[in-house]
Order: structure tokens, then sequence, then C-alpha cells
């Protein structure tokens, strides 16, 4: 049953799972309210695959940090990246950054 509080979407290329994304309600929301700057960071490869795990995150008015989104790339490409920044456009109802910073 889709959840329509939870945002999913899942790039597939030759029936093979190429690249995913997720957010639910409160990141949603919260990219809302403190999604002014955002930091993208790819640098987690700790899973069993070896894939980069990514998340945008930002802060609140408490300087506490707040999840915005995650993704699983599992190449990253020019073509990946392209992917996933329009899926998280599309999560946050195309509500623009103003500053990201990444590495």
């Amino acid at each position: 049953m889709e959840n329509p509080s939870y945002f999913y979407t899942i790039q597939l290329d030759n029936e093979q799972i190429t690249n995913i994304f997720w957010a639910d309600a409160q990141m949603i929301m919260d990219y809302g309210e403190f999604g002014d700057v955002v930091a993208f960071d790819t640098t987690y490869k700790l899973n069993s695959a070896h894939k980069s795990f990514a998340s945008f995150v930002g802060f609140n008015h408490h300087s506490e940090t707040v999840i915005f989104g995650a993704t699983l790339i599992y190449g990253e490409t020019a073509d990946s990246f392209i992917w996933l920044f329009r899926r998280f456009l599309e999560a946050m109802s195309s509500k623009a950054l103003k500053t990201i910073f990444t590495d």
C-alpha cells in the first residue's frame, strides 16, 4: 500500500536498480522550514555492497541537525546526480535550494 506521506523513487537500468532516493513527511516538512542551506555528503560507503549512501542535511532553529532526504547511489556519474537532484526537487514540491555544500 502506498503511503502519501513517504516519498521514494528508484532509478532502473535494464531492470537493475541504479539509484534510490527517499524522504518521509517529517523530512519534507523540515526542508520547507529549514532548507535554505543544505549539506550533501556522499562519503559513506559502509554498506556491504560498497555503494555510496548520501544524505541531504541542514539545521533547525535550535541548531540541531535535520535530515531532508537520503539516497543510495549505485554509480557516481553525472547522470546519477542529475536524476537525484531532480527527484529531490520533486519530493520538495520544487522548492529550489538557496545554498548547498557538498564534497
